[in-house]
């Protein structure tokens, strides 16, 4: 997978990126919190696989195509502007000294 080494980033970029992971990030990670949604699912099919049951897989419906160009940097301003900030947010040069180290 590409790292991105030569991928430019902008100033504003970068203190948006900086900010949203400042506002999002929690103090505390509280596995207990999550469940594998997947693999319960998983589990439940091959448990009826095992009595012998057929499993089918709906695929759904296929999705639309044409829809509504999104401009990502302002719909990250947006999110962010909706989550209250948690702590006093690290400055572009400090998250630059991060992403070097």
């Amino acid at each position: 997978m590409p790292k991105g080494e030569n991928v430019k980033v902008s100033e504003n970029e970068l203190e948006l990126g900086v900010g949203l992971i400042d506002r999002l990030t929690s103090e505390e990670f509280n596995p207990e919190n999550y469940k594998d949604e997947y693999r319960i699912r998983m589990l439940a099919m091959l448990d009826e696989k095992s009595k012998g049951k057929e499993i089918v897989i709906d695929k759904g419906p296929a999705p639309q195509r044409g829809g509504k160009v999104v401009d990502i940097m302002e719909a990250l301003k947006r999110s962010m502007e909706r989550v209250p900030a948690k702590k006093k947010p690290a400055t572009t040069a400090a998250a630059k000294k991060k992403t070097r180290a």
